[in-house]
This record gives C-alpha cells, sequence and structure tokens, in this order.
C-alpha cells in the first residue's frame, strides 16, 4: 500500500472541500434558480453545466468554471436542514466558543442549505476563493458560511466581503485549530488543511503557558503551507526570531510522534497523554478522522528534533514571526485595499477611550548588499494621502537606527496590515464588516 503522506504531499490524493450557506430566504432554493445565477455571474465564468437527474428530479448541479485562467469543477446541491446538519452546524459554534449563538435559533428555523464541493487543484488558495464566490452568486443573502471540512462557521457578511474582491482572503480563516488541555499539557490541531494538498498540522505534550506561543507557530506553518505548498517530513523550517535565537521547526508524523513523546513511567513504562492513540479512537474501537495524515512539530535545536517546551526561554514577548513572499504580498495588496475602512474609522474614533490604531509597515534595511523588509507594529497618530506617522511599538531585530516608542513618518505603499483595537473586539482588514454591526456604520463607509 502506497505511503498516504506521500501521496497526499505529492497531491495524489486530494480531500475534498464541503462548503455551504444557510440563506435568509424562506422558500427553498430551486436548482434552476441556481443554475441561471451561475451562467450569469459576472465573478467567474460557467464552461459546461451539466445536471444529475434521479428520480425526474435535479438532484445535483456540476459545474466547470474559468476561474483566474485555470479551471475548476464544482457540484452543487439543495440539502434539506436534517436534524444531523443542525447538530453539525451547532457543534461548530461550540467550538468557535459560541460566537454564533445568536444564528443558531434561525439555522433550527431554515429548511435548507446550498452545499459546493470542490477539489482544490490548480492553485489551492484560489480555488478556495472560488468556492466561496461560488457559494455568494447561488445565495448573496444568508445567516452563516457552514465550512465541514474545517468544522467551522462564517457570518454572511463576510462572504460578502470576501466574493466582492480578487485578492483571496486570509488563510487564517480556511481552516480551524482546536486546543485540547489536560493535566497541564495541551494537544493542537488543525482541521481543513488536507484539501490544501498538505498534512494537517499539531503540537502535541506541550506545556499549558506555552500554548499561545506554539498557536501562533503553528499559524504560520499552516499560512505558509496553504499559500506555497507544505515542507517535507523532516525538513527544517525557519519560522521566526525571538530574544536573539532563530527558530525552526519540522513536522513528524503523529504516529512517531505520540511514541516520541510520551514520558517514561514507573518501570519504563510510558504515560498516557492528550493526543495519543486513544484519544484518536472512538468508543467502538475505530480510529477517527485524527488519525488520518497530520504533522506533528518539533523544535530543531542544534540539529535535533525535540519537544518545543525546551525553546521555553526563548518564546519571548518581541517574536517575530516569518511568512512567505507570497502570502506578504497578499496581505499588503489586501490591507491597501480595504486602507479606506481603517482611514474612516480612525477619523470618527481617534479621539475615543479605549481605541488604537495599529498599522504594520515593511522598514527597508540592507543586508549583504540586498534590499530587505523588517515588518514592524506602528501606533497612528496621523493619516495622509501618501504617509501615516505613528510611534514604532516593536524592538527592531535588524535595524538599528530605528528604536521602540520613536514617531516615524513612513510611506503607506510599504503597508503589510493593519488593526483596530477597540473597547470590545479587535478589528482588521479581514472582519471590518463588524464594525458596521456594532456601531451603526458610523464612519466605515467606502469613499466615492
Amino acid at each position: 500500500m502506497e505511503d498516504e503522506y506521500k501521496a497526499v504531499l505529492e497531491k495524489k490524493i486530494l480531500e475534498e472541500s464541503f462548503i455551504g450557506v444557510v440563506p435568509k430566504a424562506g422558500s427553498d432554493p430551486e436548482l434552476g434558480d441556481l443554475k441561471e445565477k451561475l451562467e450569469k455571474s459576472a465573478l467567474f465564468s460557467v464552461k459546461d453545466l451539466k445536471e444529475n437527474i434521479e428520480d425526474n428530479e435535479i438532484n445535483t448541479l456540476i459545474a466547470k468554471i474559468d476561474y483566474m485562467d485555470n479551471e475548476y469543477e464544482v457540484e452543487i446541491r439543495v440539502l434539506e436542514m436534517t436534524d444531523l446538519l443542525k447538530r453539525s452546524v451547532e457543534s461548530y459554534n461550540s467550538l468557535s466558543g459560541g460566537y454564533f449563538s445568536g444564528y443558531m435559533e434561525k439555522i433550527n428555523q431554515s429548511s435548507s442549505m446550498i452545499m459546493t464541493k470542490m477539489f482544490y487543484d490548480n492553485i489551492p488558495i484560489e480555488a478556495y476563493h472560488l468556492q466561496l464566490k461560488v457559494l455568494y452568486t447561488l445565495s448573496s443573502d444568508n445567516y452563516l458560511v457552514v465550512d465541514m471540512s474545517a468544522y467551522k462557521l462564517l457570518e454572511g457578511e463576510q462572504l460578502e466581503m470576501i466574493a466582492s474582491t480578487n485578492i483571496p482572503p486570509s488563510p487564517g480563516i480556511m481552516y480551524s485549530t482546536h486546543y485540547v488541555p489536560e493535566n497541564g499539557v495541551a494537544w493542537l490541531h488543525t482541521h481543513g488543511v488536507r484539501r490544501f494538498g498538505s498534512v494537517e498540522f499539531e503540537f502535541l505534550n506541550i506545556k499549558n503557558e506555552l500554548a499561545e506561543k506554539c498557536n501562533n507557530i503553528l499559524n504560520t506553518v499552516v499560512v505558509n503551507a496553504i499559500v506555497n505548498g507544505p515542507k517535507d517530513e523532516e525538513e527544517v523550517m525557519k519560522i521566526g526570531y525571538s530574544d536573539n535565537v532563530e527558530l525552526e521547526f519540522a513536522w513528524i508524523r503523529w504516529e512517531h510522534a505520540v511514541d516520541v513523546l510520551a514520558q517514561k513511567g514507573l518501570f519504563g513504562k510510558k504515560k498516557s497523554f492528550i493526543g495519543d492513540l486513544k484519544d484518536r479512537t472512538l468508543e467502538n474501537g475505530e480510529l477517527d478522522e485524527h488519525t488520518r495524515p497530520s504533522g506533528v512539530l518539533l523544535a530543531s535545536i542544534k540539529g535535533e528534533l525535540k519537544n518545543p517546551n525546551e525553546y521555553k526561554n526563548n518564546f519571548g514577548d518581541n517574536m517575530m514571526l516569518y511568512y512567505s513572499t507570497d502570502e506578504t504580498i497578499r496581505m499588503s495588496l489586501f490591507a491597501k485595499e480595504n486602507f479606506y475602512y481603517f482611514e474612516n474609522i480612525f477619523e470618527n474614533q481617534k479621539n475615543s477611550n479605549g481605541w488604537s490604531f495599529l498599522v504594520k509597515i515593511g522598514c527597508r534595511y540592507e543586508e549583504d548588499s540586498e534590499e530587505r523588509f523588517e515588518h514592524m507594529w506602528f501606533d497612528i497618530k496621523e493619516i495622509t494621502e501618501n504617509t501615516v506617522k505613528g510611534a514604532l511599538i516593536n524592538t527592531p531585530y535588524f535595524i538599528n537606527d530605528m528604536k521602540n516608542g520613536e514617531e516615524y513618518e513612513l510611506s503607506r505603499e510599504d503597508m503589510s496590515d493593519w488593526i483596530i483595537y477597540t473597547p470590545s473586539m479587535t478589528i482588521n482588514a479581514n472582519n471590518v464588516y463588524m464594525y458596521n454591526k456594532l456601531y451603526n456604520n458610523a464612519g466605515s463607509e467606502r469613499n466615492s
């Protein structure tokens, strides 16, 4: 039997992506109407549309779509909102910490869900974006997006924002990370990453106090894998820099990791811990979803792969994590395209208590006769047509003539991200639609 890990990494095995929407409309969508919407869409070009007919009724549409010079196939069904589907949505809400609880009563009253299935061949991040654009084309007014592959939910307003641009959304919304603590240690693991031609990723048997830092590292590895493809097993990745130490990690398959990371107890017997085989086995003895290909991240220290707990003295507060060039470009384009939100909210709330406005800027420096960028955050005090002025809140690693706390005027062209802290939430380029919901559209409109 072929090694499943190798088959996943070589894209010989592709996992389907199942994403649906729960429309607000009272009546069930008709496949004939959905077909017409697809054919008229300005977001992509439908090259072929087939109907799968059973019992004299169309139950599936199969669309071949040209998008960004690539061809993709999407299957579309209208599903009855069964008790099983409702329980799935409720479980995803629980995994989110109950964030979507306000929608649950409406979901329980809904009668249908529009479901799509895709394989992410060609460019995976582009394929994900297309799948959401197809869903928005089929239904533009929705309660929730239900990402069954990632066990997560998105709000209907966020789908509208994602579909309105040709810049893919943050890879951070394309998967979920589950945190499972027990006896002072934690198991972090992802869902939804395999559909991008990668293994899932995990941290096992890490100390609880390191969970937040390890989660940031996990997110960096996953985002880079989604955008540029995963690294091979045991291939060392330079993840970031912290307290003058370069952070290096590699992954090994979970089947090996549970053995490597187990501590020995009495008479040399290995101790059980959260995330080992017992937690990947159902009550009936069958193996569950967590036994599929998944890579456990280990720290590479002096050429040896070790438990990340040994990095504990190097996980400082000024950790800098590396994203790929492609992801940095995407972030920059997305931040600049949506900066008008930041500007308008800044003008309305800059003097309000409890608000702060941060912009990340790629600051130039030279190393080995090459121009490089150190991306750092600035607390913004003033915005002009071409620049932002603010105080540096990081301690630079590579630029000696810039100091934490000092103010600088910087070009908006070098922006790579932005964030707004409010008394009640954190706003960024990906969730800025939330401002309208909380603050009644006060100054977040696009200037015409």
